[in-house]
């Protein structure tokens, strides 16, 4: 259908999922030269093709994985994959460059007799459907497919990696248009450097997708009913063995029968983009509580709330978390905002934006997992910090005695710099007397973990108090 004013041209277009229409300003020319049908077919054009390498783009690709029988397809394997860090290949050789590599990825696609139909579709992601082989025949042609896709056509040493998800044909079939869900997933499993990964989605991982998909439909039931609870894990003053404060930690008592610890439901949040909702029930539950003791006259300790690395690059993100902490009239001073290193991998400018911004508010500020990423030396100096937690992959080796000696060596080290920086130094994960008592003759400040105390729910957390 065809909607005319002066200026623009509106089309409709089912793509499978809703009626979308895309329109474009023509020229008084473009408007007196061509017909209404030709325009409605230039419209299309743009609609099923990526305006960077002009192949086809998902619009395309969507319906025949719907409707496959239509289009004379009898059976296909689905295939989605991505370039290992692509982004430094615009960092070092340019957007030309990236661009370059993105068109002949599309033409080698093209060019593969065994390949139905294909897609760039968004970013540095594409989409096959290949006919069904064996799962050995497949992997030996995306192999070679590949590996002639390997190199930069600008420098040919420098070798390109993907991540490639397979959905083998039975599993297509009964996904349906669901089963480009099914690639991400399997693609994910791709995780290993400088080596192309080719990951076959299984029987497992769908049970795992389904799961994931009752967890998110779920979510907002959940949230109402309260089923998300907090517990608080205590952490001690090393020398006098004393509260100094917690950590919050999120559980789900799941329709009231099951509780999920964090690992089976945080990372199906964080990649669904909806971990924000998590923070701010824990954030929120933390500063009632808060509230509550001091109504009461109970000593008040900072508690550390966890900001997820998805969560750091939403749109004002401390005004947000400053109004839910106002809201309840909390001291700023007794919320720790725990952040992880690795969320600087995404947008380090932006992160350290966010620290200032909540320094400035008067927030406490830890950094957690330290260690575990590579970007730790170079945002200490230019980030305030108040607290640097000693991630517990450090503290489990000191008590192993194979190597203790290595081990200590770090840690001593980690507890060092802290001083020099004027940190607090935080210990998490010790499970043993030995632990505790080389961390405080290392000179750690304060230690969390089961030696002293599991995460608790909050009324036996009031009982120390």
């Amino acid at each position: 259908m065809i909607k005319k004013n002066p200026e623009i041209i509106q089309i409709f277009v089912n793509n499978g999922h809703n009626q979308v229409f895309i329109e474009s300003s023509y020229t008084q020319n473009d408007r007196s030269s061509k017909s209404p049908e030709e325009k409605v077919i230039i419209f299309k054009d743009l609609f099923y093709h990526d305006t960077i390498t002009g192949y086809y783009n998902w619009n395309y690709i969507w319906p025949r994985i719907a409707f496959f029988d239509q289009y004379g397809i009898q059976d296909y394997s689905f295939v989605y994959f991505d370039i290992k860090d692509f982004k430094a290949v615009n960092v070092i050789y340019g957007h030309l460059t990236a661009n370059n590599l993105l068109k002949n990825i599309t033409r080698h696609m093209e060019e593969m007799d065994w390949v139905y139909c294909s897609a760039r579709c968004d970013n540095d992601n594409f989409a096959m459907m290949i006919k069904d082989m064996p799962e050995e025949e497949t992997r030996e042609k995306l192999e070679q497919f590949f590996e002639g896709i390997s190199y930069l056509e600008e420098d040919r040493n420098y070798r390109v990696y993907y991540r490639c998800g397979v959905v083998p044909m039975r599993i297509s079939v009964e996904m349906g248009n669901l089963v480009a869900d099914a690639g991400k997933q399997a693609k994910a499993f791709g995780t290993k450097p400088f080596t192309t990964e080719i990951i076959f989605f299984t029987d497992e991982m769908r049970e795992e997708q389904n799961r994931a998909i009752q967890l998110r439909t779920y979510l907002d039931c959940a949230i109402e009913r309260d089923e998300f609870l907090v517990y608080l894990q205590p952490k001690y003053d090393i020398q006098t063995e004393k509260i100094k404060g917690a950590e919050a930690l999120i559980r789900w008592a799941y329709k009231g029968k099951t509780m999920l610890s964090p690992g089976l439901f945080v990372p199906l949040f964080e990649s669904g983009g909806l971990i924000g909702k998590i923070d701010d029930i824990v954030l929120k539950k933390v500063c009632m509580k808060l509230k509550e003791w001091d109504r009461q006259g109970k000593p008040l300790y900072p508690i550390s709330v966890n900001i997820s690395r998805k969560s750091v690059g939403a749109p004002g993100l401390v005004d947000h978390l400053t109004e839910i902490v106002d809201s309840y009239g909390v001291d700023h001073s007794l919320i720790d905002f725990e952040l992880t290193e690795s969320a600087a991998n995404d947008n380090q400018d932006n992160m350290i934006k966010v620290i200032e911004a909540l320094y400035n508010q008067g927030f406490k500020i830890s950094m957690d997992d330290f260690g575990t990423g590579y970007s730790s030396l170079s945002l200490l100096p230019i980030m305030h910090f108040d607290t640097l937690k000693i991630d517990k992959s450090f503290v489990d080796g000191i008590g192993k005695p194979a190597e203790c000696a290595k081990n200590c060596a770090v840690v001593k080290q980690i507890v060092a710099l802290a001083k020099d920086l004027n940190l607090i130094c935080l210990a998490e994960g010790a499970e043993s007397k030995e632990q505790v008592e080389l961390l405080r003759d290392f000179g750690c400040e304060v230690v969390q973990g089961y030696y002293y105390s599991k995460p608790l729910p909050v009324e036996d957390y009031e009982k120390l108090l």
